[in-house]
């Protein structure tokens, strides 16, 4: 650690991506989909009309619009983002102080620890998701009892996958005296999105991401959506240009072609559902009903599992910890979970 380093970080490790060697990609969640030839050609001329000497417009104000329509969503209520990631950053940085406190459950997005650590944030996991039911009362009491100032929630839930439905998250708005935030980040694959009513409370804040359902990851976008007195108090922490002229506009091109991004979520959610009933009843490991696009699998040879697949050249997410006795298999094209189930079933 270098001398000039922050002391209350020194146990804090980069964030690193893994470098084993692997044919078949299924560990980040990312959708196996790429974008047919005539949305890419859209894109190629789009980035040749681009004025690469100009700085791209701030506001994003086409982009919030077209992203807007896509969701639902007035462009007045919509922040864009370097990625849902940096607009975590971002929303801890505009509402929350030294010393304030943060809560979230276990497991969840491992960033919202990290942002809290950078900003000095007290960092709260305040209930377990790995139980087998969720109990939005309970979750309401604890995070009254803990005084949380903020509490953030990915839904459905990453890793677990589990979901709390509309009305809950209804209740919980109207049950708890701070800022709530719902990161959706998987929302377009389950259907109980809280997006259309951000005007209607006060405490109300909605991450949504574009590497996951919409599979543009490449280009690091993502969008926050809240009522107008929130969006201006977060406009104040957001860096000016924040997002890339490039990604805006490429992410233009996609929103404009919507009916692409619905037909490939139902040809993710296709594949999830095949998998899912292929693996819910195998006696060796216990497999969550899905709500992303991702399974999460519990075994007692979890670890063996993970390193016989990566044998095999199959990468899946492995956990540590208090998940060590769990692994997440992310759905791909429907040869790669092929091969997958054929190798999960033999061990």
């Amino acid at each position: 650690m270098s001398k000039f380093g922050r002391e209350d970080l020194k146990n804090l490790k980069p964030y690193e991506v893994g470098k084993e060697k692997y044919e078949i990609k299924l560990d980040s969640n990312e959708n196996f989909l790429e974008y047919e030839e005539k949305i890419k050609d859209e894109m190629a001329q789009v980035i040749k009309n681009v004025s690469l000497n100009r700085y791209p417009d701030g506001s994003c104000e086409d982009l919030c619009r077209l992203y807007g329509e896509y969701i639902g969503v007035d462009e007045a209520n919509i922040v864009a983002g370097n990625g849902s990631d940096e607009l975590i950053q971002v929303i801890i940085n505009a509402f929350l102080n030294r010393g304030d406190t943060l809560g979230t459950v276990f497991p969840d997005f491992s960033m919202y620890k990290v942002y809290s650590q950078l900003l000095s944030v007290n960092f709260k996991e305040i209930y377990d998701y790995t139980v087998d039911e969720i109990y939005v009362d309970s979750i309401i009491e604890k995070i009254n009892d803990s005084k949380c100032d903020m509490f953030i929630l990915s839904n459905p839930n990453n890793p677990t996958g589990k979901i709390i439905a509309q009305n809950d998250i209804i209740r919980l708005l109207n049950s708890v005296d701070c800022l709530v935030v719902i990161d959706e980040a998987y929302m377009e694959f389950a259907g109980e999105s809280v997006v259309d009513l951000v005007n209607e409370f006060e405490n109300l804040i909605v991450l949504r991401t574009c590497s996951k359902a919409l599979g543009l990851a490449f280009l690091r976008l993502g969008f926050c959506m809240c009522n107008k007195g929130l969006k201006s108090e977060i406009l104040k922490a957001k860096s000016p240009f924040n997002v890339s002229g490039l990604s805006g506009e490429l992410g233009k091109v996609v929103f404009k072609n919507r009916e692409v991004i619905y037909e490939n979520i139902g040809r993710v959610l296709r594949e999830r559902d095949k998998v899912y009933e292929k693996l819910k009843d195998n006696p060796k490991i216990k497999s969550t009903k899905p709500n992303g696009n991702f399974i999460f699998i519990k075994s007692d040879c979890a670890d063996y599992i993970y390193e016989k697949l990566l044998d095999k050249g199959i990468k899946v997410r492995n956990f540590s910890g208090k998940l060590k006795d769990y692994f997440r298999i992310t759905i791909g094209s429907e040869e790669e979970n092929e091969r997958l189930l054929e190798e999960i079933l033999k061990i």
